[in-house]
């Protein structure tokens, strides 16, 4: 008897319903997840770069209040001491110099308050120069004779070869500078403000004492009063050292220097020499500096960190494209946004997809760092209209918005002419939406990183530049002036 062997089950037919798809996220959650995303990213990246816009220098400046200013001034230089003091009421005078020169009627109440206020400034004697020049102007404004002009500033004259002649110009510009840090601006700026505002206010007076006494000393000579002329040129010397060495902005001290090389007599020629040469060698070296564009300074002077400069305005400009590129990427997902939260069931094709949307934010990315860096005379010239003033509407975040319409929707096309479907165009877009939106927040934070470098750098070396002698070929000249005049005044 065999024994009794299971039978195998019958085959079940094959069934004719088509497979269920793969259980997975849902096409709705993750790509809305996406946009949402992107959505977030371009915002964040929106809002950081306008608080980061509106902390540069020239918006600053713009929205400083003159009421303000003047409650921090008052605030400032209630506690100032005996030399800023002094240095702060000799600004003064020399600025109503210049208004005297374009308004004679105001000449005579100048005269007199400067010489009530000569009265008061117990640091320095800079204030007879002072009052020499507007004498000088006032006897040539009235038509005085050669000698009638000599026996009017005479005492002035004497009293300067041998007196302390101090400025105190650093310190008028420092306090200046802690004004306009009161009042909001970065402390780079204050800097830069306060030494357009007062740092130059000596350079007319002391030009036109330049010029004017030497023709009083040959009137002198012309007159037999050899004294009298030797005191001219001494008095003159005087106070071009004074405002040669003493600390300062350097383009002050430059001017200084040229008027002092053409005064000096035949027997400091080297001097002279070394003078001129130091004069040379700062301008070259400040044609050579680039001159920074109205949203990163308020002074309208070459760049006092020259590397750093350019790599905050490498960076603006890359943030900026970033942002425009984020927009024109968005407005492209957007208009796709229906087809990418359809069910996909074809997950083969994620990766291809994937990577056409990273392709073009790679591509939109890349722009955005070679297009600053080969172009540097573009991006000038793009961010010098960049103005507080300039009501335009800027070209750079239009053109970046154009590329990344133009990139975005390529890279959708060319998913759709791959056979991809819709769907995968729309999610491709989507992609690059993301990825450049998630590069224009990192482009806000590094042009901000660069700023604050160059912020830091420039206010380094604008003090650097105020304390030390300028020009390249000036080391040693303090000693050499020094060594030069005699003990008792200038030979």
């Amino acid at each position: 008897m065999r024994p009794v062997r299971p039978h195998s089950p019958a085959a079940a037919p094959p069934s004719r319903r088509a497979p269920r798809p793969a259980r997975g996220p849902s096409p709705a959650l993750l790509w809305g997840a996406t946009l949402a995303a992107a959505v977030a990213l371009t915002g964040l990246a929106g809002a950081s770069f306008w608080s980061f816009w509106r902390d540069l220098p020239e918006p600053r400046y713009a929205a400083v209040e003159s009421r303000a200013l003047q409650q921090a001034f008052n605030a400032v230089t209630a506690a100032a001491d005996p030399a800023t003091r002094d240095g702060l009421a000799l600004s003064f005078a020399s600025e109503r110099f210049i208004e005297a020169w374009r308004e004679p009627e105001k000449l005579s109440g100048l005269l007199a308050d400067s010489r009530a206020r000569g009265g008061s400034l117990s640091t320095t004697a800079f204030g007879r120069a002072q009052l020499a020049a507007l004498t000088l102007l006032s006897c040539e404004r009235v038509g005085l004779t050669p000698d009638e002009t000599w026996q009017r500033i005479r005492a002035d004259i004497e009293a300067l070869p041998r007196a302390n002649l101090a400025t105190h110009v650093r310190a008028v510009v420092d306090t200046y500078a802690r004004v306009y840090e009161q009042v909001g601006l970065p402390r780079f700026a204050a800097l830069q403000a306060a030494t357009l505002a007062v740092g130059y206010a000596h350079g007319p007076l002391v030009q036109y004492f330049a010029e004017r006494l030497p023709t009083v000393a040959a009137a002198r000579e012309a007159a037999g009063d050899a004294r009298g002329a030797a005191l001219c040129r001494e008095a003159l010397i005087a106070v071009l050292v004074a405002v040669v060495a003493e600390p300062g902005p350097p383009g002050l001290r430059v001017q200084a220097m040229s008027l002092l090389a053409a005064a000096l007599p035949p027997d400091a020629a080297p001097l002279a020499e070394r003078l001129r040469a130091a004069r040379a060698a700062y301008r070259a070296a400040q044609a050579e500096r680039p001159m920074p564009v109205a949203l990163l300074a308020v002074d309208h002077q070459p760049t006092a960190a020259p590397d750093a400069y350019r790599s905050a305005a490498r960076a603006l400009a890359s943030a900026v494209w970033l942002l425009g590129s984020a927009g024109g990427a968005g407005v492209v997902a957007v208009g796709l946004a229906a087809t990418a939260f359809r069910r996909d069931v074809a997950p083969a094709r994620r990766g291809g997809m994937l990577g056409i949307g990273f392709a073009a934010a790679l591509l939109l990315v890349l722009l955005a760092e070679l297009w600053p860096r080969l172009a540097s005379a573009d991006v000038s010239a793009e961010l010098r209209a960049w103005t507080v003033a300039n009501a335009g509407v800027p070209r750079l975040p239009l053109v970046a918005g154009g590329a990344a319409l133009a990139a975005t929707g390529a890279g959708a096309l060319a998913w759709l002419l791959l056979g991809g479907g819709g769907r995968g165009a729309g999610r491709a877009a989507a992609v690059t939406w993301l990825l450049v939106a998630a590069a224009a927040s990192g482009g806000v934070w590094r042009a901000r990183a660069a700023y604050a470098a160059y912020a830091d750098q420039s206010r380094a070396a604008l003090q650097q530049a105020q304390t030390e002698f300028p020009g390249g070929a000036a080391s040693g000249l303090p000693a050499g002036l020094e060594a030069w005049r005699s003990p008792g005044g200038t030979r």
